[in-house]
């Protein structure tokens, strides 16, 4: 009787060692996803400084050529008499005066032409 006992243990001590081989295999594993999770942090992060020139490039472009259009749209919309009402040149005096009218709009708009919205 004294045998059955202790094979039962050791059984039970056999278990436990798998057990702890699959959790370092587990600990393993985990180490390198956030081996791969911290490359990939990093290159967010070093990414950073150039995705903020890309930004001030497209803001610098837009404020230009925002003053630009703005400019054009007050001497073209100056120049001419105003439209009778109703008429398709009414409409689009409306609409270059919406898009168009001031330079905030003006960028504004050129922002959702560039972005898609």
């Amino acid at each position: 009787t004294v045998k059955g006992g202790l094979g039962g243990n050791l059984t039970v001590v056999r278990m436990l060692r798998i057990l702890r081989i699959t959790r370092a295999v587990r600990v393993v594993r985990l180490i390198r996803f956030f081996r791969e999770l911290r490359m990939m942090v990093f290159s967010v992060l070093r990414s950073g400084s150039c995705l903020l020139w890309s930004a001030l490039m497209l803001c610098v472009t837009i404020y230009m050529f925002g003053i630009y259009f703005t400019q054009i749209v007050a001497y073209h919309l100056s120049a001419q008499d105003p439209p009778p009402p109703g008429s398709e040149a009414s409409e689009r005096h409306a609409l270059l005066q919406e898009f168009f009218g001031n330079l905030w709009r003006a960028q504004y708009t050129l922002y959702q032409a560039v972005s898609g919205g």
